[in-house]
């Protein structure tokens, strides 16, 4: 099973079902495990995914980024 996850999450990643992480309508309706995972990640370590000045926080996108770059590897 972990096989064809780690198959899978990449491309359900970048092909099948991508989002653009710095829209802040994405992480409010988080659809789509990368999301949801990513969002979890986030919000267990204590951080904001909406910053004061109502853009989703940089930090939370790099991080999205590299959680997809590196499901790759």
């Amino acid at each position: 099973m972990g096989f064809i996850n780690r198959i899978i999450y990449p491309l359900y990643t970048f092909g099948f079902f991508y989002q653009n992480p710095e829209d802040p309508k994405t992480w409010e309706f988080s659809g789509g495990d990368p999301v949801n995972f990513t969002k979890l990640v986030w919000q267990f370590a204590g951080r904001e995914i909406i910053d004061s000045t109502e853009k989703v926080n940089k930090d939370l996108v790099k991080f999205y980024n590299n959680a997809a770059l590196f499901s790759i590897l």
